[in-house]
């Protein structure tokens, strides 16, 4: 059994809804959560799923992943939300979702889909190895965390009330008290991960059963703690008093971040001063004055500094106990930066790094002078890019390769490296798709009357259901459109007409097709004239059906579609697809003979949905001894990049940490032909292009609409392509 349980993210309403949502998890036996957006900020999420997973021995954690994040998502948004969830003890990931199809609503049901009917779908592969990678070491044993961190449900509990008729009420002042105490013990957690002490979360209803302290340890379940941590919550169980007193007596530590607990199950009581007094107790102000008690109480396991000596607060790691060592996967979460850090290990032995886009092993050096707070060890500096991440294996039975570690220094003088070839700014290219056009906006009349105004599809559906008295049908509302979209309706075959002028500087020498859902129940016209009465394929979904065009003209042209309406219809936007390009007018014109790099969306591809390869060629000397040659794509907009050189695929650049590429194997002295295949999404196509802004975090049915203060007339596309030219350097 697996799934996710309802605003488990939420500490006031989660409790409302669930009572406390750890101990559900106990039953499942693949323990499941849901993250939405593209965001790296729900730790509770995360942490009170995998802390029972570690407790009960569950292998393994289900997290359905990226709901909401938009057509737009890149591989690099999967790598850094599935990265956050993975380096806290997530090793499976159910993205949301997976479409049989696009028709209809479904492009706008909390996009993207991950699928056929995506532009990037042949290179998903990347993403999924890479992940299987971290699995397949993070799975073997058990995470490594010596802290536990009492969650605070017990004190929501003295707090939230229950409330059927509003159970999200999310102005409700309980539950707002309720936020703040989450947002008070969220600083406790993110100050303990952001100075590299993992830890578990500990719930007293688990405690109570499993939980057991002997000798300066406290069990819970098959996992063991050597300090206990009290977020600042004001409630307790009278058992978890007697097992924090029995875990401070054998020589464990607690460290209790204000405020400090006044209550027994709910009643005040002084019995709580035997707790907060021991000589093992200690009482802190903050989230930082608890990271302090910390270092004087247990050494690091790791330690991950920045070049002036200090944790580095963007990095998270997991350790894993291997059957010889044990694995670290460490990631930088810091998307925009990259940074190089210096790494101690508190456990000396042979240090691999699994290469977990590529595939190969490599043993790695380390020094053995530990440094002060590591515990000894071993040490190595390490680069990370914007969003990296690295695994290590150490072997504890092997010894270590020996080797300094320092942080790289490059003389002033060499800082400003010289390319060997520059590939740019402007090549010949090819499409991997048609250029598209969208057609949203229309006039339509009802049974032969009048035109209306010109307004987008979705509105001129809208109109023509409420005139029919049909439900609306452009979002999946409720009660869900499959109990009652297929019946009969009094006003089927209702005569409804859609007109769509577009505008024409250059025919095309190639045909023109219209792609529309539905197509067998449309009579279509260009200027006045029968389109094909047979499909001819389909474009990116299947359910897109492709109709050949009869000849545009130059100037204006109108496309005339006509039907018998039924309640079962869905109008959606139409599109334009061939051998054209799209101007900055939205006018179908002749296609530039060379790109340039920058945005392609103002180079004639303002719709476009694929990819372009950019075709280069570089003239290279022999290669000198003992060096290496690369390729550094500093600046691109993309779901994905591959390069091919000579014909042969050198390997992808799936994210901005990925984009130096080694092509000494590929490469020749002579003539080279470097092939950049940049591979968009459907974001300029499905929308929403009427969204103001660039970007949101949040994207549901609602962004596709045009009413609310958010959307704008104007098209609002986002830039793809190679931004800036790519170099190849000999290291």
């Amino acid at each position: 059994m697996t799934g996710h349980y309802l605003v488990e993210h939420n500490l006031g309403i989660g409790t409302r809804l669930n009572g406390a949502v750890m101990p559900q998890y106990r039953y499942q036996q693949v323990p499941g959560i849901d993250i939405l957006e593209e965001r790296t900020e729900e730790y509770w999420t995360v942490k009170q799923c995998t802390s029972v997973a570690n407790q009960y021995g569950k292998r393994r954690v289900l997290s359905e992943m990226y709901g909401c994040a938009g057509w737009e998502f890149t591989f690099e948004g999967q790598k850094w939300v599935g990265d956050w969830q993975y380096v806290m003890g997530v090793n499976a990931r159910c993205q949301h979702l997976a479409l049989y199809s696009l028709k209809g609503c479904r492009k706008r049901d909390f996009p993207p889909a991950f699928g056929y009917n995506t532009p990037w779908w042949k290179y998903n592969h990347a993403v999924e190895d890479y992940f299987a990678r971290i699995a397949a070491v993070t799975t073997q044993g058990p995470a490594v965390r010596d802290v536990l961190v009492l969650h605070p449900s017990s004190t929501v509990w003295t707090m939230v009330g229950c409330d059927p008729y509003r159970y999200l009420g999310w102005d409700d002042p309980s539950l707002l008290a309720a936020n703040r105490l989450e947002r008070h013990c969220d600083g406790v957690v993110r100050a303990l991960l952001g100075s590299h002490y993992d830890f578990d979360f500990g719930d007293e209803t688990i405690m109570a059963e499993t939980a057991s302290a002997a000798e300066g340890t406290l069990a819970v379940g098959l996992a063991s703690y050597k300090v206990v941590v009290l977020p600042g919550v004001a409630s307790i169980w009278r058992s978890t008093v007697e097992l924090l007193l029995a875990f401070l007596d054998g020589g464990g530590r607690v460290i209790v971040v204000e405020p400090v607990p006044t209550m027994i199950e709910g009643e005040r009581s002084g019995e709580l001063s035997a707790l907060l007094s021991h000589p093992n107790a200690e009482t802190v102000d903050r989230p930082r004055d608890a990271v302090r008690a910390l270092e004087a109480a247990l050494p690091r396991r790791i330690s991950i500094c920045d070049r002036a000596g200090s944790e580095a607060s963007s990095f998270l790691y997991l350790m894993t106990e291997l059957e010889d060592g044990y694995g670290v996967f460490i990631v930088n979460n810091d998307r925009n930066s990259g940074h190089e850090v210096e790494i101690a290990l508190e456990r000396p032995g042979k240090l691999e790094e699994w290469d977990l886009l590529g595939g190969g092993i490599a043993v790695r050096g380390a020094s053995l002078s530990g440094r002060s707070g590591s515990g000894g060890g071993m040490r190595f500096t390490a680069d990370f890019g914007p969003a990296g991440s690295r695994m290590f294996v150490v072997r504890t039975g092997e010894p270590p390769l020996e080797a300094e570690s320092d942080f790289s220094y490059v003389p002033v003088h060499e800082r400003n490296r010289v390319a060997e070839a520059t590939l740019g700014p402007a090549c010949r290219f090819t499409r991997t798709s048609p250029n598209a056009l969208v057609l949203d906006r229309c006039r339509y009349r009802l049974d032969g009357g009048g035109w209306s105004e010109p307004m987008l599809v979705w509105e001129a559906q809208r109109a023509i259901r409420e005139t029919l008295g049909m439900r609306p049908v452009h979002y999946n509302g409720i009660p869900q459109r499959y109990r009652w979209i297929g019946e009969p309706h009094p006003r089927d075959g209702a005569a409804v007409e859609l007109a769509f002028v577009f505008q024409v500087d250059e025919v095309p020498a190639t045909d023109v097709f219209l792609v529309l859902e539905q197509a067998e129940s449309f009579d279509i016209r260009l200027n006045g004239e029968a389109a094909a009465a047979e499909p001819n394929g389909w474009y990116l979904d299947k359910s897109f059906v492709k109709v050949r065009l009869p000849v545009v003209r130059p100037g204006s042209n109108e496309l005339l579609l006509s039907c018998a309406y039924r309640q079962t219809f869905e109008l959606e936007d139409f599109y334009l697809i061939g051998d054209f390009a799209v101007d900055a007018s939205r006018s179908i014109a002749a296609e530039p003979e060379l790109l340039h790099v920058g945005d392609w969306c103002h180079q004639g591809y303002y719709h476009y949905c694929g990819g372009i390869v950019y075709h280069f060629e570089c003239t290279l000397e022999p290669i000198e001894p003992g060096r290496r040659r690369v390729l550094e794509l500093d600046d691109f907009r993309a779901v994905t990049v591959e390069v091919r050189v000579n014909g042969t695929s050198a390997g992808l650049i799936p994210w901005k940490a990925a984009g130096r590429l080694d092509l000494t194997e590929h490469l020749r002295a002579g003539t080279n032909r470097i092939d950049i295949e940049v591979t968009g999404s459907a974001r300029n196509l499905l929308g929403p292009l009427h969204q103001r802004g660039s970007h949101n975090p949040w994207t549901d049915w609602t962004f596709f609409t045009r009413e609310h203060t958010r959307d704008e007339p104007q098209y609002t596309v986002l830039p793809y392509g190679l931004m800036s030219k790519a170099n190849i350097y000999q290291i």
